[in-house]
């Protein structure tokens, strides 16, 4: 009896141990992530670092909630990114918006810069800019946060327009 006992209990805590280890380790990922967070705000360009806070987000369950401000910042940005786009065209009113909405993004992204979505339309702004190579460099991060096949799937078509905008540029600029 006594050593089915002793075997009982060993499942158990073999059954329990893990969940409590996982808890430890989740403890310790989300202290991580809150000091690459702290990091990035001083070195706000490091590409890097923002992959490392990327891939570690999604290691954690749940995934930490989005701050308010970090939200606003969003809602910002997109206003922003609304009136450039129906401005149209490389106007100064639609540049100056296209600025704003991109410093608002980058904004939401300091606060919380594993938020794919922030990352998609950092890029659609800096695409509508003209900012093709940092348009890349968000749209490449936006893919490293995991979106789904359609996130994923209009990030590529996105790419595959600022490819095509920068061949258009530098045709125009042969002749």
């Amino acid at each position: 009896m006594r050593r089915k006992t002793l075997l009982f209990v060993a499942i158990c805590f073999g059954l329990i141990l893990p969940r409590f280890t996982f808890a430890a380790e989740t403890s310790g990922s989300r202290e991580l992530l809150a000091r690459y967070v702290i990091e990035l705000q001083s070195a706000p360009d490091d590409q890097a670092l923002r992959e490392r806070i990327i891939r570690l987000e999604r290691t954690l369950t749940p995934s930490p909630a989005v701050p308010e401000a970090a939200k606003r910042s969003l809602a910002k940005a997109t206003m922003f990114h609304q009136e450039a786009s129906d401005i149209g065209g490389r106007a100064p009113l639609a540049m100056s918006a296209y600025a704003f909405a991109i410093s608002s993004y980058k904004d939401a992204l300091l606060i919380a810069p594993w938020w794919p979505e922030a990352y998609y339309g950092l890029g659609a702004s800096l695409q509508g800019a003209g900012r093709y190579g940092d348009a890349v460099a968000a749209l490449n991060l936006y893919i490293v946060t995991g979106p789904d096949a359609a996130g994923a799937s209009a990030a590529a078509d996105r790419l595959c327009a600022i490819a095509v905008a920068v061949q258009r540029d530098r045709a125009l600029s042969k002749q």
